[in-house]
């Protein structure tokens, strides 16, 4: 079955999720600059004093997208690793 190239990896049977996603190696340092902007954001919306409650929600990254980008560069890190091992 081919692979389609998406942002941060590669995907094999487009139509079904993203249960069949792999992330590519090669986006290591843009999923780590992702991440960075992220938490950035994060911190610059904590520290607006002056915003509404909900804009503020609203704007703030999840912390499950977080979490997944988190995730996704763990999976590549321990594939890096993986082959270094062998």
């Amino acid at each position: 079955m081919g692979k389609v190239g998406v942002p941060y990896g590669l995907r094999s049977e487009p139509s079904r999720g993203c249960g069949h996603f792999s992330p590519h190696v090669s986006c290591l340092p843009d999923l780590e600059a992702y991440l960075a902007d992220l938490l950035r954001s994060r911190e610059r919306l904590a520290a607006v004093i002056n915003a509404d409650a909900w804009a503020k929600a609203r704007a703030m990254p999840s912390d499950e997208e977080i979490r997944r980008v988190r995730r996704l560069i763990g999976r590549v890190r321990g594939s890096v690793n993986e082959l270094s091992e062998q």
